[in-house]
């Protein structure tokens, strides 16, 4: 039986497979790597977690590429979560040394693919970044869709707040208080290591979520080029959950989500259009309001990450 190797930089260890198969941590974060090893065991799978330091980030990138090859050379199936670490082996396979399987997930559409005809399989969760690869032979779209297994767990609550909002990564946690405020209305924000610098573990932030009305999701203009991926997570949640969210127009996701019905989408960084579409969320009646959850909910049954799982644990076992 073939050997697989498992890169990522968070989430990657078997302590956090035990955590999954207690269900209480979402399947989704072991990126379809948990029903893998539900069928082949555990001794058919090595993990290797990417170091996150940011010193000398250039030097420490080249030094863990080498290192993950030198480790690992010897395994069959090479699935990234990330792309950039699996260089070594698109190289080995390419000169025929040996002929790995290497499945990738890109996330940026800023992502830089080298080698990218030796890849066996490249997984884009980004439509944008997906229709820059879609001509290529082994370029598929999935959406990194909940594990509604676990969300199901979340009980829905009484409303409590307007919106509430969450994330540590390039928030716009300024404008949505100070217009928030504004407005009189009523909010929590969790941001750790953020701007606001308070956090909540991950099943008690959901359930402060079920108490919200939105979800919102303001982010920075952080790459005005549109190369970064970011509010998926966040998305995901407020969809597994059935709440709607308001969401900057930045995220590079490519999903319609006033078109679906899904939220709002406002102007990143434009204070006079956020508090517009709050507005316009404000004028919702309750009937437009129920339909808009109930598109959430089967948005995110249509696209669950059983979906996704089945998918690439398809491609791990051709």
């Amino acid at each position: 039986m073939k050997k697989l190797l498992y890169i990522n930089d968070y989430a990657c260890t078997p302590e956090v497979y035990k955590i999954c198969s207690d269900g209480n941590y979402p399947e989704s974060h072991l990126w379809g790597i948990k029903e893998y090893v539900d069928t082949h065991g555990k001794k058919k799978i090595k993990w290797h977690l990417i170091s996150k330091s940011r010193s000398h980030p250039t030097l420490r990138h080249i030094l863990e590429i080498i290192r993950v090859f030198i480790l690992n050379w010897k395994c069959d199936i090479i699935y990234s979560a990330l792309p950039g670490y699996d260089w070594l082996f698109l190289l080995a396979k390419k000169l025929r040394i040996k002929n790995y399987k290497i499945i990738t997930v890109v996330h940026h559409p800023k992502s830089r693919l080298i080698l990218h005809n030796q890849y066996s399989k490249l997984v884009f969760i980004s439509k944008i970044s997906y229709n820059r690869y879609c001509h290529l032979s082994n370029a598929i779209y999935l959406f990194w869709g909940p594990d509604l297994n676990f969300y199901s767990r979340i009980c829905p609550k009484e409303i409590k707040y307007d919106f509430i909002a969450a994330g540590k990564t390039h928030r716009d946690y300024g404008l949505m208080k100070s217009s928030l405020q504004k407005l009189n209305l009523s909010f929590r924000i969790f941001g750790d290591k953020s701007e606001t610098n308070n956090s909540v573990s991950y099943p008690e932030l959901l359930r402060f979520y079920s108490e919200s009305k939105f979800i919102c999701i303001p982010m920075k203009n952080v790459d005005p080029s549109g190369g970064t991926l970011i509010g998926l997570t966040s998305l995901v949640d407020a969809l597994a959950l059935g709440i709607p969210v308001l969401i900057s127009d930045n995220s590079q996701l490519g999903i319609d989500i006033e078109g679906l019905k899904l939220g709002y989408v406002y102007k990143t960084e434009d204070a006079h259009d956020f508090e517009k579409k709050i507005k316009q969320i404000l004028q919702m009646s309750e009937e437009d309001y129920n339909i808009m959850k109930c598109n959430c909910k089967n948005f995110a049954k249509a696209n669950s990450f059983r979906k996704f799982s089945d998918t690439i644990n398809c491609i791990l076992n051709e």
